[in-house]
């Protein structure tokens, strides 16, 4: 009688900061959440034996510090305290340097929302509005440096969340024009933002308006470039108004497209699929009037935006589109935009209304799934490790086969 086969099993293992158990094929997990934060965490083991990407699902995770933060800036708004608002953010900034569970992320949002919300609003918080921004921008960037905190949400609520992060950031700019009169810039890896000082377009020869003002000197920095034409500073009708700028990466990869479905054609005659990635970083350019964004009608003149690329996220990729985030129908279009040069360093995008831009293309083959790819990277470090000990036994048995062959040579030369 022979014995029954043990069931597959996905390893133990440790991820996230949790150590996941031996777990039988086909059923989930759960885990207590990270120490520092609260809640039950899952993860899938797969048919095959394989634990499910993007990995555990920490979606009923959530940080102490979250809860932490939010009942600190009740006490300060309760308080009217407008230094407690720069503290709350300074601790924020490095709260979010520390990883991050995927719960965190809305809980995040809400209080960068109200603060942003009492610091336009109320009097008593203006003061400190200038650093409260580099403070914002601070904690934006660790955010979405944090993309293990993204990957468990859905792509409609990725969208959703990083559509608030890009208000959040404009918002807070723009409402500071009113009490930061000279132009205000910051800067990091991932978000770099800019607002001017009014622009005196009567007094300028130029047609032309560049924004941000490092890329009059930055040159081949990578710097995404927004080229404003006079006309629409003109629209205001005043010398006061001023550009808004600014430029997220990694934001892109939270505002995909959904896949297209392809009906057959003679091109195509068992239909097909169309996957749409964001290249480019995601730049924003607005008029900003009084602490406000004035929504202009369609410019006479294009609004002209460089992008810049790094060759290597252009592979496999074709048909690039100039492209304008709705924020209303949550969705990428092209209505306005038009191409005008595409490389594999830069994209030059004309479009015709000033708001969130950015380039798309096509992905060109097949994608490996998660499974596949997991069982690729097994595959991989087998091969080598399996080459590893080849070559080693090959060498040592030149080094034993060389040594004995010597020892022969040495014994028939003294018989001679």
């Amino acid at each position: 009688m022979s014995e029954k086969s043990a069931p597959l099993t996905c390893a133990v293992t440790s991820r996230r900061g949790i150590e996941w158990p031996a777990t039988v094929a086909g059923t989930t997990v759960n885990r207590p959440c990270p120490e520092g934060t609260r809640g039950t965490s899952s993860w899938r083991c797969s048919a095959e034996g394989l634990w499910t990407e993007p990995g555990p699902n920490t979606l009923e995770c959530r940080s102490d510090w979250t809860i932490q933060r939010h009942d600190a800036l009740e006490e300060t708004i309760k308080d009217q305290d407008a230094s407690g608002i720069p503290e709350l953010l300074r601790a924020m900034t490095s709260d979010t340097r520390r990883p991050m569970v995927a719960g965190d992320l809305p809980k995040l949002l809400n209080i960068l929302d109200i603060v942003q919300d009492v610091v336009g609003r109320e009097v008593w918080a203006k003061s400190s509005q200038k650093l409260v921004n580099q403070l914002i921008v601070n904690v934006v960037h660790n955010t979405l440096r944090a993309k293990e905190m993204w990957q468990n949400w859905p792509s409609m609520k990725r969208q959703t969340f990083a559509t608030r992060l890009l208000t959040c950031v404009e918002r807070a700019m723009t409402s500071a024009s009113t009490t930061v009169h000279s132009s205000e810039n910051y800067v990091q890896p991932l978000v770099m933002t800019e607002m001017s000082e009014s622009i005196r377009t009567s007094s300028q020869p130029s047609s032309y308006f560049l924004f941000p003002s490092m890329a009059l000197w930055a040159g081949e920095n990578n710097v995404d470039s927004v080229d404003v034409p006079k006309e629409a500073l003109e629209l205001t009708g005043l010398d006061r108004a001023r550009v808004y700028y600014a430029s997220f990466a990694n934001i892109g990869d939270e505002m995909e497209p959904p896949v297209e479905i392809l009906p057959v054609s003679e091109q195509l005659p068992t239909g097909g699929e169309r996957r749409r990635r964001v290249v480019s970083r995601v730049v924003a350019a607005s008029i900003v009037l009084d602490g406000k964004t004035v929504r202009l009608p369609v410019l006479p003149k294009p609004v002209i935006i460089t992008f810049h690329h790094y060759p290597e996220a252009l592979r496999r990729m074709s048909s690039p589109e100039c492209s304008w985030w709705d924020t209303e129908e949550m969705k990428w279009s092209t209505s306005g935009c038009a191409l005008q040069s595409h490389n594999s360093t830069h994209t030059v995008c004309a479009c015709s209304h000033m708001t969130h831009y950015a380039v798309l293309m096509d992905y060109v083959g097949h994608e490996i799934s998660t499974t596949d790819n997991q069982l690729l990277t097994f595959l991989t470090y087998a091969g080598c490790t399996l080459s590893i000990v080849c070559l080693t036994l090959t060498f040592l048995c030149f080094v034993l086969f060389v040594k004995g062959g010597g020892d022969r040579f040495s014994l028939l030369h003294d018989v001679d």
